[in-house]
């Protein structure tokens, strides 16, 4: 449970981390960082992405909108 909390507590200070990053870039292109806070936050390695998740819903090889 304590080794739970620990992975948790990292990725929330990673997630901040990287948006503090970004909020630069975020100010000068007119974006919102309510809006990217509220997305997941993905970190693999040294690379991070915020994704936002889509209507679409997946069936094998073929998408459905």
């Amino acid at each position: 449970m304590q080794k739970r909390n620990q992975k948790i507590m990292e990725k929330e200070l990673q997630k901040a981390l990287a948006i503090e990053y970004v909020k630069n870039f975020c100010v000068e292109h007119n974006l919102s960082l309510q809006k990217l806070k509220a997305q997941r936050f993905i970190l693999v390695g040294n690379e991070c992405a915020f994704a936002q998740p889509s209507d679409m819903k997946p069936n094998g090889l073929i998408s459905v909108c």
